[in-house]
């Protein structure tokens, strides 16, 4: 048997395993900012590909997730805490539809300027 084929063997399986890792398995690292303090509220969200998925805001007080109530005449959306029994942020412009797009903005702007690198390191 002819000791090159194996050599060239091994040496095609480790340059394409050194190919598949620098492909597929670099995962970025904005997918450890999984938490901000935006609207003077703490926010949590959980990453699905590229996407943000059950973001959600916590009281400062207590860690309870804060529910939204809808002021449709003021165009804002009011984050109450339920064990506080108080209003903790209000963000208006629109219902908690909008609100919750702002947020995710907010999150991906802070990711296209590399904001996020202070707040996960």
């Amino acid at each position: 048997m002819n000791y090159t084929y194996i050599a060239l063997g091994m040496g095609l399986f480790v340059i394409c395993l050194i190919l598949y890792y620098a492909f597929f398995m670099t995962k970025e690292d904005f997918y450890k900012y999984t938490q901000d303090n935006l609207y003077e509220v703490p926010w949590r969200w959980e990453w699905k590909k590229k996407e943000i998925v059950n973001l959600k805001c916590h009281c400062l007080e207590c860690g309870e997730t804060l529910v939204y109530e809808n002021d449709y005449l003021l165009h804002k959306t009011y984050f109450l805490c339920p064990s506080c029994e108080s209003q903790k942020a209000v963000i208006g412009g629109g219902d908690s539809k909008y609100a919750f797009g702002i947020i995710k903005r907010e999150i991906n702007r802070k990711i296209r300027t590399k904001e996020y690198k202070d707040l996960i390191s």
